[in-house]
């Protein structure tokens, strides 16, 4: 682990560089050693790869931090008290371009953030939220599933650590943009959308009038009876069901 820090930290080609960091993504896999890194002083050479030139390089730099944050409080909780990764990983969630690096972006601050209020807090003291909704709504050229359903993913983490949240995350501006997310081609993004609509409805009265509305439950009602129809969609039809119950006729 040591040699493939070093490499990352030296003045390499970029595939050098990209491809130790991809070989630390599989070390840092093993809880033992994700726990490690900070204490070979190994997280700063991979935060400092985030502002890499070559898109490859920042990729894989944020997918190590994923790697490393993943199902780990102790690494979670380390990363969080870094004093460069989050800013650098929320830098980019801001200011990135390429849409393989924001992928791989998204992973890390949703592994960073799972389960742990206190990383929803920091994300959510950022002013991410807006940025966040933006991802999950875009359907713009260039905008992937894969990251409409992580920053699904990570809304839902953030209302569900923190019900205050679930006014910035739901309004009269925002709801609009993520119905047609019922509606996208990929079950994935439907199937976060609606247990992001779940989240944000249960406890919080005044999200709850904004999905009552007509026309909002129409569209739920259209989106349950295209997943009724598909073979993976059962899952997606209870969630949404219980999202129509909240709201008897």
């Amino acid at each position: 682990m040591i040699r493939l820090l070093g490499t990352t930290a030296e003045a390499g080609s970029d595939d050098a560089v990209a491809g130790a960091l991809e070989q630390l993504v599989y070390f840092v896999e093993d809880v033992d050693n994700a726990n490690d890194l900070p204490k070979i002083n190994g997280v700063d050479p991979v935060v400092e790869q985030l502002k890499h030139r070559a898109a490859l390089v920042r990729a894989n730099a944020a997918w190590v931090l994923a790697a490393v944050a993943h199902n780990n409080p102790e690494a979670q909780n380390g990363l969080l008290q870094h004093g460069a990764a989050v800013p650098e990983l929320l830098r980019l969630l801001n200011e990135e371009q390429d849409s393989s690096v924001m992928a791989k972006v998204l992973g890390a601050v949703s592994a960073i953030v799972a389960n742990n209020r206190t990383g929803c807090e920091r994300v959510v003291q950022a002013g991410a939220v807006p940025r966040l909704l933006s991802l999950a709504t875009s359907t713009s050229q260039g905008s992937t599933a894969n990251t409409q359903t992580r920053a699904l993913m990570i809304l839902k983490h953030l209302v569900g650590a923190l019900p205050a949240a679930k006014g910035t995350a739901c309004t009269e501006a925002s709801l609009p943009a993520l119905l047609p997310c019922l509606e996208s081609a990929s079950g994935d993004v439907v199937a976060r959308t609606a247990e992001l609509l779940l989240e944000l409805a249960n406890g919080n009265p005044q999200v709850a009038t904004l999905i009552a509305k007509p026309a909002t439950l129409e569209v739920i009602r259209k989106a349950v009876a295209v997943q009724k129809k598909q073979e993976t969609g059962q899952q997606v039809v209870e969630t949404l069901t219980a999202l129509l119950n909240m709201f008897p006729k």
